[in-house]
C-alpha cells in the first residue's frame, strides 16, 4: 500500500515581489527608454488579468509525494522475516539453470557445487536467479539458501568460523580450538551489518523458522552455532579428535563411555552437515531487540539473549553430550519420541527439543544441539551434496519490490 501526501505552495509573496522590481525599474528610467524595455505588447504580456493571476492572487500546486508503507513480512509469511528475493543462494549439487521453468527445457548453464547467486523470484519449485552474469529458473530443492537472509533476527554464533568452540571431555583439541576452521563472516547488504554466512537447505531453512516462532510465544531465541560445514573442515575434526584421544586415555574414555561410542561424536565421513540438512543449535531468553530494516521491509532484531544452562558447552565432542540415554539411528523419525531422555538434559534443553521436533526437525542422540531434516534426506536421496567446497560470499540485496 502507498500514502500519497499533498502539500499546498502559496505563492502569491514571490508575484507581488517579481511585480515591485519591475515597477521599480520602470519608474527609474529616463523617459523615453520605458517603450524600449517595455513595449506595449511586453507591458500587456506583464499585467494582470483575469485569465493570469496578479498580486492578489493565489497559486496553488499540489505535489504529490509518495510515503512508502513498512512491511512486516512475518505477520505476512508466518515463518521468513524477510521475502526470498533478494536472499543468497548456494547450489549444494550440480544445479541445472534453464531458460524457463522446464526440466526438459534448454539449459543455459550447470551451476557447480558451491557456486552462488542472487534469488529474484520463487514460482513453485522453482527460483529465478542471477548467475554467471545470467538469469534464469533453478529447481529449489537442490539449493542452499543464506540463513540470516531470511531469518535475520536470529542470534548467530558460528563459532567454527571465528573461534571453534570444540573440545573433548572438557580438553582443548590442538589445531582446532579457539580457530576459525573456515571463511563465513563478512559484510552482507541487506542487512547493512556484518553477519555470518550460513547456508542450509532451502526446505529445512522453512523448519527453522517454524522453530524460532515457537520459541519466541515463550519470548525465547533460537541460537545458531552452524549448518553447512565443509567437508574439510569436517576431515579435520575428526583427526584433530583421532589424536586427542590417542595421547590422552581419558578423552579417549569419555567418546567411548559405552553404549556409546567415537562415531556418534564426530563422522570420518560425509555428514548431513555437508549435505545442507543439519544444524547445531542452542536456545537463549530474549533479552534486548531493536527494529532493522531492509529497503521497506521491518522486522525485530535480537540485539540481546541470555543462553540458557545447557548438558554441556557446544561442540563438547564426548558422552556428556547425550540428549538420550541410548543411541537411536539418525534416520528414524519415530524411536527418539519414546527413548529416555539423558539424566543430564536441562529443562531448557528440553524444551529447544520441543521447539525443534515441533517444527519437523529429528533429534541426534548423541548431540543436544544437533538436529536433522529428514524430509531433506528423502527428497534428496543419492543426489544429496558431500560438502567439498568453501562458501565466503554473499550475493544478497534489499528484497525486490512486488
Amino acid at each position: 500500500m502507498r500514502k500519497k501526501k499533498r502539500t499546498r505552495g502559496i505563492l502569491a509573496f514571490g508575484a507581488f515581489v517579481l511585480a515591485s522590481i519591475g515597477t521599480f525599474w520602470f519608474l527609474v528610467l529616463p523617459m523615453g527608454e520605458q517603450d524600449k524595455v517595455f513595449p506595449y505588447e511586453q507591458q500587456q504580456a506583464a499585467a494582470p488579468s483575469a485569465s493570469q493571476p496578479g498580486t492578489d492572487q493565489v497559486i496553488e500546486i499540489e505535489l504529490e509525494e509518495e510515503e512508502k508503507e513498512e512491511i512486516h513480512y512475518l505477520e505476512i509469511n508466518g515463518i521468513f522475516e524477510l521475502p526470498v528475493s533478494g536472499a543468497s543462494g548456494y547450489a549444494s549439487v550440480p544445479v541445472s539453470l534453464y531458460r524457463e521453468t522446464d526440466e526438459n527445457g534448454e539449459i543455459l548453464t550447470v551451476l557447480e557445487p558451491g557456486e552462488g547467486f542472487r534469488i529474484c523470484e520463487e514460482a513453485g519449485n522453482w527460483w529465478l536467479v542471477e548467475a554467471e552474469g545470467m538469469r534464469g529458473w533453478v529447481m529449489h530443492r537442490y539449493c542452499m539458501v543464506n540463513l540470516p537472509d531470511l531469518l535475520p533476527s536470529l542470534v548467530y554464533r558460528v563459532d567454527n568460523a571465528e573461534a571453534s568452540l570444540l573440545r573433548s571431555s572438557g580438553k582443548v583439541i590442538p589445531g582446532l580450538t579457539g580457530e576459525a576452521l573456515y571463511q563465513a563472516y563478512g559484510w552482507n547488504p541487506r542487512l547493512g551489518r556484518e553477519e555470518f554466512i550460513v547456508p542450509v537447505l532451502y526446505e529445512m531453512a522453512k523448519k527453522i523458522g517454524k522453530a524460532q516462532q515457537n520459541a519466541a510465544e515463550d519470548g525465547n531465541t533460537l541460537i545458531i552455532y552452524e549448518a553447512f560445514r565443509p567437508y574439510e573442515v569436517q576431515r579435520r575434526i575428526a583427526s584433530g579428535l583421532e589424536a586427542l584421544m590417542a595421547a590422552d586415555a581419558e578423552v579417549q574414555e569419555g567418546v567411548n563411555r559405552s553404549p556409546w561410542s567415537e562415531g556418534w561424536f564426530v563422522a570420518t565421513r560425509i555428514s548431513n552437515h555437508q549435505r545442507g540438512y543439519a544444524i547445531d543449535v542452542s536456545l537463549g531468553a530474549v533479552t534486548e531487540r531493536e527494529d532493522s530494516n531492509s529497503g521497506r521491509y521491518v522486522y525485530s532484531r535480537i540485539t540481546g539473549a541470555a543462553e540458557y544452562e545447557m548438558p554441556s558447552a557446544m561442540h563438547e565432542l564426548s558422552a556428556a553430550a547425550v540428549c538420550f540415554e541410548n543411541p537411536i539411528s539418525s534416520g528414524d523419525r519415530e524411536a527418539w519420541k519414546t527413548a529416555a531422555p539423558a539424566k543430564t538434559m536441562t529443562p531448557e534443553a528440553l524444551q529447544l527439543q520441543r521447539y525443534c521436533t515441533a517444527a519437523g526437525m529429528t533429534p541426534l542422540a548423541s548431540e543436544w544441539w544437533h538436529f536433522n531434516d529428514l524430509d531433506c534426506r528423502e527428497a534428496l536421496g543419492e543426489q544429496a551434496g558431500t560438502g567439498q567446497f568453501f562458501i565466503d560470499m554473499v550475493y544478497s540485496a534489499e528484497p525486490e519490490e512486488r
